[in-house]
């Protein structure tokens, strides 16, 4: 039982018993417990924000871990990117310039994707923007890449052509910048010395003694040896290919036969005046599918001697007289 309460009856002047209601009663207890249940409630879930269980807090670590690793990754991205857009500028404004090729054609660099379907499984995520936006940069860095690539393939293609035409094509004078000679004839029209009419002479002419060795100017492949009385006497014709072909005429000796594989520096003969000729020299012609072609564009003028000579040392075929 409830202790007993008393309360003073200002009629009788005396101290006398009673029970409290029941709405009082419901307020004296119950008030005080309805209290605590709420309290008890809000620290719970105060706590149960605050303080996760080991699971929730391991997956926080990794969730942290991951947005750590995409800025990572963000950053390199970033750095591949440049690297790319360097890469495509020097292709674009030196390679293909120096190999007179057309630079890529801007839709070709810039090629799409696919739809967004692709990255559905990237989709409502707290990180989607993240996981989204990194993926589609890897994915079209992919894409230059594979593009860059293809370009790069191309270009060496163009320079393996390259090597071999410079390799083929007629770059120095056939006389050795150390012997002594003279240019006595010119390409052009002329008078000529045994007609005395005026002609167009289609090469250049090299004064010099007898003997005197020449050189190819290019490699390729002998297709013609003459010996003749008059015209070019003793000559040498040889194809390098690409369309140019060049001829040594007046020899004194050949020392190669048709069909031989030379390289630039190899001597071919020797300077003479057989055929048609007023003195020793050697007449040498350069054409291009066919036409003429002045000699003294095919020269690498800025030749010294004894580049010259490692010219023809490398070409094996130099003989001293």
């Amino acid at each position: 039982m409830g202790k007993q309460q008393f309360h003073f009856n200002p009629v009788t002047h005396r101290f006398e018993s009673f029970k409290p209601g029941l709405g009082k009663r419901l307020i004296r207890y119950g008030l005080p417990l309805l209290l605590a249940v709420v309290l008890s409630f809000g620290i719970r879930y105060s706590l149960g924000r605050h303080l996760n269980n080991p699971k929730e807090n391991n997956l926080l670590v990794e969730k942290e871990i991951l947005v750590d690793q995409y800025l990572t990754v963000e950053k390199r991205i970033l750095e591949l990117e440049a690297s790319l857009k360097e890469l495509q500028h020097w292709d674009d404004n030196i390679y293909r310039a120096y190999y007179e090729m057309e630079p890529l054609a801007a839709s070709l660099r810039n090629a799409g994707l696919g739809g967004s379907e692709q990255y559905s499984n990237l989709q409502g995520y707290t990180s989607t923007d993240l996981m989204l936006g990194l993926t589609q940069r890897v994915d079209m860095a992919g894409v230059g890449l594979d593009i860059q690539s293809s370009s790069f393939n191309a270009l060496l293609t163009k320079a393996d052509y390259h090597k071999q035409l410079i390799d083929h094509k007629p770059s120095i004078q056939p006389i050795s910048l150390k012997d002594f000679y003279w240019v006595s004839s010119l390409f052009g029209y002329r008078t000529d010395p045994m007609s005395k009419r005026r002609t167009m002479h289609r090469g250049v002419d090299y004064a010099g003694r007898v003997g005197l060795n020449v050189y190819a100017t290019g490699d390729g492949a002998v297709i013609r040896t003459k010996v003749a009385r008059s015209g070019f006497g003793k000559e040498v014709l040889v194809d390098h290919g690409y369309g140019y072909v060049t001829r040594y005429g007046h020899l004194n000796s050949i020392s190669v036969k048709l069909g031989d594989e030379i390289k630039r520096g190899s001597v071919i003969g020797t300077l003479g005046s057989t055929g048609k000729s007023t003195g020793p020299h050697l007449h040498y012609e350069v054409r291009q599918y066919g036409s003429a072609k002045n000699p003294k564009h095919y020269y690498s003028e800025d030749l010294n001697p004894q580049e010259y000579q490692e010219i023809v040392s490398l070409a094996g075929g130099y003989v001293d007289n």
